[in-house]
């Protein structure tokens, strides 16, 4: 027992040095920024829209609705790999799948839901629709906190297995798919700024305050955790919980805060911009630059030169401009009228 009792503090110990790290190596890695709408429909619906690029690819990120049950079973809750290290590990029956989608999409309809708007999206390529996965900001184990969940389809991880999910039916650009690397960071920054902006908007998790957004990933799947730690989640614990099995997980956090305002009149903002040498009106730009002013004689001298030797004549009316013509134009010559209806063709 007192050896078992070591290795597995041995484990953690390793799994805490492992993760902090790598969670040092990313301190300078700039999040992605998520552009987040939120609108009501006639219906009194909450649809929530976002989208985020990252290394070249565009992400969109939309409420969940009752038709995504069909992709979601299909791609994700159906294949024993996807689910192989999520939860529990078990995949779950299209009955299943269907009441936790409703579930889900319940949240963006009651707006006395105490989970109102903490719910689920599907992520998809923005460009080609592609269904990439989903992603879920939940209730958390403590009042006042949301747990973020991710499930996206094998063959798009970061670093896709050697064996993806086998469908029932395979989908015809999967060999010449996009790489989807780092969509996991995506998603964790994405649903982070968009905790941010629930609790800006006074927006309660079981009726508390958001204060943080958590997670769980087991030890053994670098691409959860690491998404996660590269995101700014910091460790909390490492530790085996029983609602999700036997192994060793990590616990992460991310305290959500605000900016807050302060009250101050525009003439202090003005007089210390103007202490910095920053100008609220700018200099107006000068109309021609020193270079342009001198080459302007010798443009008038060739302009001169053209017209004088050469069969133009000079078109003129009441408007700011002039008309150049010759002979290819000769519908054009002695022309002047200041009606516009009445000119010829050309």
């Amino acid at each position: 027992m007192e050896t078992y009792e070591e290795d597995s503090s041995c484990c953690i110990e390793d799994a805490k040095a492992k993760f902090n790290r790598y969670a040092e190596a990313q301190k300078g890695f700039q999040a992605p920024h998520a552009h987040i709408d939120i609108e009501t429909e006639p219906d009194e619906t909450t649809r929530v829209h976002m989208e985020v690029q990252h290394n070249g690819i565009q992400y969109c990120f939309e409420s969940i609705k009752e038709k995504d049950v069909a992709d979601v079973y299909h791609y994700l809750n159906s294949q024993p790999l996807v689910r192989e290290k999520f939860g529990d590990g078990n995949t779950l029956s299209l009955a299943a799948t269907t009441a936790r989608v409703n579930a889900l999409v319940s949240r963006f309809r009651n707006k006395n839901s105490p989970l109102h708007l903490y719910s689920g999206f599907v992520v998809s390529d923005a460009q080609t629709e592609t269904f990439l996965g989903i992603v879920n900001l939940g209730s958390g184990p403590e009042p006042g906190t949301s747990e973020i969940a991710r499930l996206n389809r094998s063959e798009y991880w970061s670093h896709p297995p050697d064996v993806v999910s086998t469908y029932a039916i395979m989908d015809s650009n999967i060999m010449n798919r996009k790489t989807y690397s780092g969509i996991g960071t995506v998603e964790t920054c994405t649903l982070l700024q968009y905790a941010a902006r629930l609790k800006q908007e006074g927006y309660k998790v079981n009726y508390h305050p958001l204060t943080a957004v958590v997670a769980t990933a087991r030890v053994d799947n670098e691409g959860s955790w690491k998404s996660n730690a590269k995101a700014g989640m910091i460790l909390c614990d490492v530790d085996v919980f029983s609602s999700y099995g036997s192994h060793l997980r990590y616990q992460l956090r991310k305290n959500i805060k605000i900016v807050q305002k302060f009250n101050v009149h525009r003439k202090i903002i003005q007089r210390e911009l103007i202490d910095m040498g920053i100008h609220y009106r700018k200099k107006s730009a000068l109309r021609y630059t020193e270079k342009q002013i001198e080459q302007v004689p010798t443009r008038a001298r060739r302009l001169y030169r053209t017209l004088l030797n050469n069969d133009f004549e000079l078109i003129m009316d009441d408007e700011k401009y002039f008309t150049l013509t010759n002979e290819s134009m000769s519908n054009n010559r002695g022309f002047y009228t200041s009606d516009p209806s009445t000119m010829p063709s050309h």
